[in-house]
């Protein structure tokens, strides 16, 4: 089960990015973001990107997924 702190890792080896670092401070942001990995990984049965592809995915296209970006 990954965990929000397994996110927040990730989102801490983004430092040049903006919205990483906005979502780092977001416990509920952090929390989707592990529920839809575990998620995502469960529908592939484990085929899936790596954790750091799939938040990096949700940055990229944060405004396409409604997730905050200011």
């Amino acid at each position: 089960m990954t965990t929000s702190k397994d996110v927040e890792k990730v989102l801490s080896e983004m430092r040049d990015n903006t919205i990483a670092q906005l979502w780092l401070k977001n416990d509920i942001v952090k929390m989707q973001l592990a529920v839809s990995y575990d998620e995502c990984s469960d529908d592939l049965d484990g085929d899936y990107m790596s954790l750091y592809d799939h938040v990096e995915y949700h940055i990229d296209n944060a405004k396409e997924l409604n997730m905050p970006v200011k």
